[in-house]
Order: structure tokens, then C-alpha cells, then sequence
């Protein structure tokens, strides 16, 4: 249903949020760099995607790249379920 899956996405950016300590210009900028570089993140094997997605992160928010990391494998492993 359109619905569960519109609720689960908003569930996912809200934990994605959460794990950025509720920085919401950061996670924006994340995703929009994400999504402008989707190219090279294809060429990336799997298992660094986290890892390489994580090395976007400004210095300032090098204390957040545990928990960024963690938080995308944890989402890969639900995409893939």
C-alpha cells in the first residue's frame, strides 16, 4: 500500500535525522550530495557503501561518523530484507 510506504520513508529520515542529532540542514545536504554523486557511489563495491557515503560528513561532524555508519548499514540490511 502507497501509505505504509510513504510512513516507512518518513520513519527512516526521521531515524536519519535522529542520528545526526536532529540536524536537519546537514541531513540535507547528506542526501542532496548523495543524490548528486549517485554515479560514483554505484561504481563504490557494496560493502563501502556506508564507509564512503560516511566521508561526505563536513569535519565539524566527525563525532557523528559511528553512528552515520551504523545507521546506514543498518538501513542497507532493511533494504535488502
Amino acid at each position: 500500500m502507497k501509505l505504509n510506504k510513504i510512513l516507512s520513508d518518513l520513519d527512516k529520515y526521521t531515524s536519519f535525522k535522529e542520528c545526526l542529532d536532529w540536524d536537519e540542514d546537514l541531513a540535507d545536504y547528506l542526501v542532496k550530495s548523495w543524490k548528486r554523486d549517485q554515479k560514483l557511489l554505484s561504481i563504490v563495491p557494496r560493502s563501502l557503501h556506508p564507509t564512503y557515503m560516511t566521508s561526505y560528513l563536513p569535519p565539524k561532524y566527525n563525532h557523528l561518523v559511528y553512528t552515520l555508519v551504523n545507521w546506514l548499514k543498518q538501513n542497507e540490511n532493511n533494504e535488502q530484507d
